[in-house]
């Protein structure tokens, strides 16, 4: 009969290196990524400029248009915030007494506004009868890039059949 194969001794030294160098895999990095993240810049927020009262951005002249079997509310909106934005939306509210019907919205053709700049607005109006309507400007953005200054050069009075208008040639100043 043959003897059953004596099992192997681990040596204690053995476990002791195999204990150490797991022991390094984990302390290793988590002690560089603790030190590390010790000196790590703070990240710097932009300072965002404070946002433009809406209500600086008025609506005059609305009415209510019908073109080609559409009705539209048509407005011109006005730039009054001494800044340079880029055109906001607007959005119209419909109402059945108490009862919301739908929303739309529109944007001038412009895509920026100067100060004091008008544009025009055209909004689609529901099929469905509404009593009122509520008109709601989107808080505008400053524009970016800077601003083109025109600068008017020949102006003339021109009369014509009775009336006068000025007439003139705007430049850009570069």
């Amino acid at each position: 009969m043959q003897q059953p194969s004596p099992t192997p001794q681990v040596k204690p030294a053995v476990l002791a290196a195999i204990g150490l160098a797991v022991a390094a895999v984990i302390a290793i990095p988590l002690v560089a990524s603790l030190l590390s993240s010790g000196r790590a810049p703070v990240p710097q927020r932009l300072v965002q400029p404070p946002p433009i009262d809406a209500s600086l951005v008025k609506l005059t002249d609305v009415r209510e248009v019908q073109q080609r079997g559409r009705k539209q509310l048509v407005m011109m909106m006005r730039n009054e915030t001494g800044k340079k934005i880029d055109a906001p939306r607007v959005t119209a509210t419909f109402f059945q007494g108490e009862l919301t019907l739908s929303s739309s919205w529109g944007s001038p053709s412009a895509r920026s506004l100067q100060p004091g700049e008008y544009a025009p607005v055209l909004i689609s109006v529901p099929d469905k009868a509404y009593s009122r309507y509520t008109l709601e400007v989107a808080t505008p953005s400053p524009a970016r890039g800077k601003n083109n200054d025109v600068a008017p050069s020949k102006v003339q009075l021109v009369r014509n059949d009775g009336s006068s208008r000025s007439s003139s040639t705007a430049t850009t100043a570069r």
